[in-house]
């Protein structure tokens, strides 16, 4: 009876906060307080750092904790600094070379090809050490999720010129370590940090049946819709759906994903082979 208790208990709170994130950006910043305090007289505020638009709503009136704070100071950001507007001045009369994880591009020898781009995209947790000869060693912008830690690489943000955050900060539940990273980087390095848009997600998830799309398909979408932007040229690399009947599984450093269990991969790859090769190819 206790564990269901604390399980009821978590899927109200979460309930509250993803009702009163729907009605803040809908602009109903009244109903939407009123929900949130309401609700915490009687349970508390429990986790709310972690839901970086509540952290803003509440900031002025709740207690503000150190992690507050931060999340506060993610979501103001995020309004502010989008991939569309950013886009402009990264790739205008650039070559580009989008290149995912997995391990079509092994043996190849595709490095120079790839690292001759002006700008090379890289997704989440890539790894380029002793795999340069297949996938080169250039990175200009890193795209990441914000679901877990395991996309928390240090020398990103040194190395690159953009870091996109696939996620918009008012639907998700950020782990405290993805929030102090995020924040780190804000305060940082504003200069290089920007957020996948509401129009790119709007436009993905139009092509789907999915609420969970992945990194990849965000980022190609973002630079599908910059197309008129006059980028000289995008090639992709390292994606399963540039070949026929593909469902590759592993990243090329070995690891197996589970793109399966969190995402509707078929769709993607439909989405994906429509958006790239048209209709002369599904």
């Amino acid at each position: 009876d206790w564990h269901l208790h604390i399980n009821k208990h978590n899927f109200m709170l979460r309930f509250i906060y993803l009702y009163a994130a729907v009605l803040y950006e809908r602009g109903e910043e009244k109903q939407a307080k009123h929900l949130l305090f309401e609700y915490g007289k009687q349970y508390g505020f429990d986790s709310l750092e972690q839901y970086p638009i509540l952290a803003s709503l509440v900031l002025t009136e709740a207690k503000e904790t150190d992690a507050i704070k931060k999340a506060a100071a993610i979501y103001s950001f995020y309004k502010s600094h989008d991939f569309d507007s950013k886009s402009n001045s990264l790739i205008q009369n650039k070559t580009v070379a989008i290149v995912g994880n997995s391990s079509r591009e092994i043996g190849k020898g595709l490095d120079a090809e790839i690292d001759a781009h002006d700008i090379v995209v890289r997704f989440n947790n890539y790894m380029l050490e002793g795999y340069e000869i297949h996938y080169g060693s250039k990175t200009s912008i890193a795209a990441k999720h914000t679901e877990n830690a395991d996309t928390i690489n240090k020398k990103h943000i040194e190395n690159c010129n953009c870091i996109i955050y696939k996620d918009n900060p008012a639907y998700i539940v950020m782990p405290k370590e993805v929030r102090d990273d995020m924040y780190n980087n804000i305060i940082n390095h504003p200069e290089k940090i920007a957020f996948i848009s509401d129009n790119v997600l709007n436009f993905a998830y139009s092509l789907v049946d999915t609420n969970n799309a992945t990194t990849g398909l965000l980022a190609i979408c973002a630079f599908y819709l910059a197309r008129n932007k006059s980028f000289k040229d995008i090639d992709i690399y390292g994606f399963s759906f540039l070949d026929d009947n593909s469902r590759d599984d592993s990243h090329y450093d070995g690891r197996m994903s589970h793109f399966d269990l969190y995402h509707n991969m078929p769709s993607e790859r439909a989405a994906l082979r429509k958006l790239y090769f048209g209709d002369n190819r599904s």
